[in-house]
């Protein structure tokens, strides 16, 4: 009787954690919770439950010379909006996936980063909302904390609104059974105790809070009044630019129509990139065929987002030009150049090194290159000075650093004294590093002048390399080819005297 019991609590157990969402397409409380452990138990290698603000923490096992930059998702502050909570799972799961499926962005972005990921904050809101639904099939909007401090017969859901509760301009509201309640003072409430990190220098570098409805993207209000450097400006254009086409983007107070104080959004943007996202038109539940649809959405501008601010670092051949010496009795005959760049796409600094070496079919009709070194910041056109240290047949550029959205140009500048054959190879092999990698890359290839990058997209590939590889493939191929015929032929003869064998015994036995 008692394995029975224990059988029937396992396929009950079994059929809620295989189970899709029961909630229109959303997930319950206990189903979230299973989720969460299935992912753990799915992805040991890169997801713990060591995360600074709870919830799930998404971690790569390759370590960084210099610390990680953090992130954090959250599902929102309130109840009543199920699909923050869905979002959030969904790009944790989507990342894992894709970092275990060795899709080579994803890989790099995620190596560079620690992401936090926080379903659910205010876990009582959100059970008292699903029992809501279960009785209504209506989720109820739940804005505070539920932990009220005093008898509201007129709310049963009093509690401090956590959206109020944060430092940044943060005002007393006395009546504490509004839905507005800001709380006793700023970060009362017990659930925001991890955010009197903000101001430490490891806490997040961005954020995303998805919170509520109304398709739109939402910075911060304090934007206005607080001072903003160009490359912030610059990131929140960029973020705004790239939303989905159904959604709009502003700040909050504008959104809304009216000044907020004590939010989430602007006490942490105040010093770190923050966003909000409120998905789906207003007090209008998504459909479940159309959420896996609706939160693709987020997670590819979320993704693209992180490989833009943490991974792009690069080293690129970018072009070589000649010029025919066009002046009469001229002394030689053409002037070569030939380019590289270093692109920092990320939002963040960075330090670099790129040794190159080049070598032409014939050094000897070429002068030893000038160099020219130079910096440009890309979000507002400044440039900044590059120390390049020349040698006979290349450059060193080491340890120099790279602004956040900036890049280098390195150009040579060669005499080429005469033109004895019709071969203008060159080739040019290094190493380049930087501070997400833990040793240089092989940095090298074989051009003609007159090559740019349109060429070749694969620069940071050793060209000989591919090639051998494609050969030992087709050597492979040919082995494999000629042995399956041999097997063919075999059987083919076994057949044959088979055949032959039994048409024997039939004529004797006539």
């Amino acid at each position: 009787m008692f394995m029975a019991i224990q059988m029937i609590c396992f396929l009950c157990f079994t059929f809620v954690a295989s189970s899709s969402p029961s909630l229109s397409g959303y997930y319950s409380y206990l189903e979230l919770t299973l989720k969460m452990n299935e992912l753990l138990d799915t992805y040991p290698e890169i997801i713990s439950s060591y995360s600074d603000v709870g919830g799930l923490r998404l971690n790569s096992p390759i370590s960084a010379i210099m610390p990680k930059s953090k992130i954090l998702m959250i599902g929102g502050l309130y109840g009543g909006y199920p699909i923050d909570a869905y979002q959030v799972i969904y790009i944790l799961e989507s990342l894992a996936k894709a970092y275990t499926s060795n899709d080579t962005a994803v890989i790099k972005a995620v190596d560079c980063v620690i992401i936090d990921f926080l379903p659910v904050l205010n876990e009582g809101a959100y059970i008292e909302s699903e029992v809501v639904f279960n009785e209504t099939g209506s989720f109820q909007v739940i804005y505070t904390d539920l932990k009220n401090e005093t008898i509201c017969p007129n709310n049963s859901w009093a509690g401090t609104n956590l959206d109020r509760n944060f430092p940044m301009h943060w005002t007393p509201n006395n009546d504490p059974c509004s839905n507005d309640y800001s709380g006793k003072e700023s970060l009362s409430s017990t659930l925001l105790t991890w955010a009197y990190n903000a101001n430490n220098e490891d806490f997040y570098d961005f954020i995303v809070n998805f919170q509520g409805d109304g398709n739109y993207y939402a910075y911060p209000s304090a934007y206005q009044y607080l001072e903003h450097s160009p490359l912030e400006e610059y990131l929140y254009e960029r973020v705004m630019s790239a939303i989905p086409n159904n959604y709009y983007s502003g700040q909050m107070a504008d959104i809304i129509g009216t000044p907020l104080n004590g939010t989430l959004l602007d006490y942490l943007g105040d010093k770190h990139f923050t966003i909000q996202v409120a998905i789906g038109d207003n007090n209008k539940l998504i459909e479940a065929s159309a959420i896996d649809t609706e939160v693709d959405k987020h997670y590819k501008l979320v993704l693209a987002e992180i490989i833009s601010r943490y991974s792009q670092v690069s080293a690129y051949f970018v072009k070589s030009e000649e010029f025919e010496c066009e002046i009469v009795n001229c002394t030689y005959y053409s002037n070569v150049t030939v380019e590289f760049e270093i692109i920092n796409n990320s939002t963040v600094s960075t330090t670099v090194s790129l040794l190159v070496d080049i070598t032409f079919d014939l050094n000897s009709s070429f002068s030893s290159p000038e160099i020219i070194c130079s910096g440009l910041k890309i979000y507002d056109n400044s440039s900044y000075e590059v120390a390049c240290i020349p040698f006979a047949n290349g450059f060193d550029i080491n340890s120099q650093k790279l602004y956040a959205l900036s890049s280098m140009t390195i150009q040579l500048s060669y005499i080429r004294y005469n033109k004895t054959n019709d071969n203008d190879t060159f080739i040019y092999d290094g190493t380049f590093a930087n501070d997400n990698l833990n040793s240089g890359e092989h940095f090298s290839g074989i051009k003609e002048i007159g090559d740019n990058a349109e060429d070749n997209t694969d620069f940071e590939n050793d060209d000989n390399n591919v090639s051998e590889s494609t050969k030992n493939g087709l050597i492979i191929g040919l082995i494999l080819g000629f042995a399956f015929l041999i097997l063919v032929i075999i059987v083919v003869c076994v057949l044959c005297r088979r055949k032959k064998s039994e048409q024997s015994e039939q004529s004797n036995k006539a």
